[in-house]
């Protein structure tokens, strides 16, 4: 009897390896590195291998699998980035001495980017956002020394408001009496839904033509200061 050994070579065994890597679904950048192959040369040997379809449920499971840890990944530069720039304007705040002329510049620059302009002799400000508003407020009496008695209060709300949950709120975070506050103004609900948090918009007015006048001055001149630097 003649026994025939067949001795296969190293690379149609590697090869053999890598086909049914493939069929299952390895990438060529897996089998690549678990073979020790180039990725051209399993390009070239896996390309006309047929992946079975758990090999195909694999494949897909590894794509999304990769896009969730591209997104993690991301998210996680952008939260390093943003940590970084809160601790840069900690430092920058920390710089800024908060002073009786730094408030009233902070709060003319307010005014000039939120405020109202088409009426001179008072100072009326309308904003949506309680923090905004609640700053401002706090520049303004910090700043200029105001009495508290002229200031008024109207909200403007949708029909879903609740006007005396809506008043508390502002009452709140302005900290104007409210008797201050004027007739609600209602607005046409014209959104399908309702916007989770909002609380309507605040404007404030204060009637003082002498505070408005000197807030006007104030951001003209920052205006005259920087035009035509660039």
């Amino acid at each position: 009897m003649i026994y025939l050994y067949v001795t296969m070579s190293h690379s149609s065994i590697i090869r053999l390896k890598a086909e049914e890597l493939r069929r299952q679904g390895f990438s060529l950048n897996e089998i690549s590195h678990k073979l020790g192959i180039s990725k051209s040369t399993a390009s070239v040997w896996l390309k006309n291998i047929q992946i079975s379809s758990q090999g195909r449920f694999r494949i897909q499971h590894n794509r999304i699998k990769g896009r969730e840890n591209e997104r993690n990944i991301k998210l996680q530069q952008t939260c390093f980035k943003d940590d970084s720039a809160r601790t840069w304007a900690k430092l920058v705040h920390q710089q800024c001495k908060m002073s009786l002329p730094l408030s009233q510049v902070y709060c003319a620059l307010l005014y000039w980017a939120e405020g109202g302009k088409t009426i001179p002799h008072r100072v009326e400000f309308t904003n949506s956002d309680p923090e905004m508003i609640r700053i401002f407020l706090t520049l303004l009496r910090m700043g200029f020394n105001i009495d508290e008695s002229k200031l008024r209060v109207t909200l403007h709300l949708h029909e879903y408001h609740n006007d005396t949950i809506q008043r508390q709120f502002w009452h709140e975070i302005t900290g104007i009496p409210l008797k201050q506050f004027h007739r609600i103004h209602r607005k046409n609900n014209s959104v399908k839904r309702r916007r989770e948090g909002y609380q309507g918009c605040a404007r404030i007015c204060y009637y003082h033509a002498e505070t408005a006048r000197k807030i006007r001055a104030l951001y003209l001149t920052f205006q005259e200061q920087f035009r035509g630097v660039g």
